[in-house]
């Protein structure tokens, strides 16, 4: 007759008592990894302790699921049945995959989520990882991922290739030359932008843009470039951009002993002023004569007879000039003005000539000669009233002509030089 028996667990040990008498039986795990949920990773020994003794073995030592230790103990012969549930083999990843699709040309560019799914064939699955992958950029970027039997055992790790570049590239902005002058731009420019990409590389960059107007202090052209992700970048050059030329007028010059004076008026962007001169100084066809901030300028290296030629250019901060051509001639008799207004005790002065011991002034009125006479100096100062050609002359109202002639050697020998010039003058 067999009994029924009742299973108590005891620590570590699984007790079996029948219902009826002192028989019992017992055994003790020896070793073996207890896993999760009543499963065992590893296999499982045993030892087998029955009172009386039975036909069941002392040990016994359980690999997988199917192993079983079935036999008959006690004086009744009570059945035995001892199995254990194992699963020793990790799960496979069988698979892993994005929730979305890539930003641009098969590239993320911000974090994305992956999981991962597996199977196993003992226990079964109790979980597969699963997270966000936020970098780092790599064109074979790998998320990683593992799964976990119920037993317990976890895969080795899975992988899911991405490409991912979150990083904007380099964008530059480069002028295609150098500012005309102190930062400004006089003509136009070409602004070309380009850039970088260490990751996915450059798709494209926004064209070269070329400036030519209107005038303006702070300019600033802009541009993009953009990697094959998708992502962008922009950059910047800032300049100062004038290309009207300041404006020059009102240009004169004035002729007094022996000097030229030139003036002008200039805008109120003039910078410098420039005066050049033809003939130049020495044997130069053309020589600056004047540079700097002033609206005039007195040249005292001037010949008489000669027709000099001055180019004032007025330059304003970008390099724009404007310029206006004068022509001015030094007379050799220089004072007073011709036309001018004259009165007793006026000085009648012109150019010293080298060669001259003494010089002949005449004075002619409508066309009459009133009077001749002999300076040594290069001057001769109106009298109110002379004699001359046996006649008495007062300087009366009316315009006056005169004319010098170097004389050369002793006087006695009256002889002359070329006539050195004439002019006028009027005594109202």
């Amino acid at each position: 007759m067999r009994l029924a028996a009742a299973a108590l667990i005891v620590g570590c040990s699984l007790l079996i008592v029948p219902t009826a008498g002192a028989d019992s039986i017992s055994y003790t795990v020896t070793s073996g990894t207890q896993g999760d949920n009543g499963w065992w990773r590893s296999a499982v020994t045993v030892q087998i302790n029955a009172s009386p003794p039975t036909t069941c073995p002392t040990s016994a030592t359980f690999t997988s699921s199917n192993s079983l230790v079935d036999c008959t103990w006690g004086a009744g012969n009570a059945s035995f049945h001892l199995q254990f549930k194992i699963d020793s083999d990790p799960p496979t990843v069988t698979g892993a995959g994005a929730d979305r699709a890539p930003d641009s040309n098969g590239w993320y560019t911000h974090p994305v989520n992956v999981t991962f799914s597996g199977s196993d064939s003992n226990s079964g699955i109790a979980s597969c990882t699963s997270g966000a992958y936020s970098g780092p950029d790599g064109a074979g970027a790998t998320a990683t991922g593992t799964c976990t039997d119920k037993a317990g055992n976890v895969s080795s790790a899975g992988s899911l290739q991405l490409k991912y570049d979150s990083t904007p590239p380099a964008t530059t902005a480069t002028p295609g030359r150098k500012p005309n002058s102190l930062g400004w731009y006089s003509s136009p420019v070409t602004v070309t932008f380009a850039g970088t990409d260490a990751t996915s590389g450059i798709a494209s960059c926004t064209p070269a843009a070329r400036y030519k107007g209107p005038d303006n202090g702070a300019v600033t052209l802009t541009g993009t470039c953009t990697d094959q992700a998708g992502n962008q970048s922009s950059a910047s050059y800032a300049f100062k951009y004038d290309s009207t030329p300041p404006q020059v007028s009102d240009v004169k010059t004035a002729v007094a002993g022996n000097a030229v004076t030139v003036t002008w008026q200039r805008s109120r962007d003039t910078s410098l002023a420039t005066v050049l001169r033809a003939p130049g100084r020495g044997k130069q066809k053309v020589s600056v004569v004047y540079h700097g901030r002033s609206d005039q300028f007195r040249d005292t290296t001037v010949k008489p007879g000669v027709t000099y030629h001055y180019t004032v250019a007025t330059t304003d901060a970008a390099g724009n000039d404007a310029r206006v051509k004068i022509a001015a001639s030094l007379r050799q008799l220089f004072a007073p003005a011709p036309g001018a207004r004259v009165g007793a005790g006026t000085t009648l002065a012109w150019m010293e000539s080298s060669s001259a011991t003494y010089y002949n002034l005449q004075l002619f009125l409508r066309g009459k000669k009133v009077l001749s006479t002999w300076p040594v100096k290069a001057r001769f100062t109106l009298p109110r009233s002379w004699t001359y050609a046996g006649h008495r002359h007062t300087l009366a109202h009316g315009t006056y002509t005169w004319y010098v002639w170097p004389g050369l050697g002793p006087r006695a020998k009256a002889h002359y030089g070329k006539l050195l010039g004439g002019s006028t003058f009027t005594v109202r």
